[in-house]
């Protein structure tokens, strides 16, 4: 049970319980999570172990930092540019709000896009336990 030991799981009981946490104690008889009761090695239907490896989230804000500047001094620039409008100073605001808003916009949304290209999801299903597998 060392490959759940200090993890954060999501554990599906046999009843259709969802139990989510960081596992505090894995044995042969039984699972515990912080923060939540103790789970007999009979009740666990599944194990769900989530974990984040490589280097989207790296690109991810890279890429995302990259075009929420462009797109925000673009839309600060049609803004600033429009001879139309009757409200210059109201203009000026908002393409100075679009200017500094794009980056962090981007890089915000970019490291949830990468965040997901990086998740890793293992199941571990449980097999019940039967009087023939324990006769064996």
């Amino acid at each position: 049970m060392e490959l759940v030991r200090g993890k954060q799981v999501t554990v599906t009981t046999v009843q259709g319980a969802k139990h989510k946490g960081r596992v505090a104690e894995a044995d042969a008889d039984s699972l515990s999570l912080e923060k939540a009761p103790r789970i007999p090695r009979p009740q666990v239907a599944e194990i769900r172990l989530v974990e984040y490896a490589g280097g989207g989230r790296r690109i991810g804000k890279l890429l995302g930092g990259a075009f929420g500047f462009l797109g925000g001094i673009l839309a600060a620039v049609a803004v600033g540019m429009d001879e139309t409008s009757s409200h210059k100073d109201r203009d000026k605001a908002v393409a100075t709000v679009c200017a500094i808003g794009g980056l962090p916009g981007g890089l915000v949304g970019g490291y949830y896009l990468g965040r997901l290209a990086d998740r890793e999801v293992t199941i571990l299903r449980i097999i019940p336990e039967t009087a023939d597998t324990l006769k064996k």
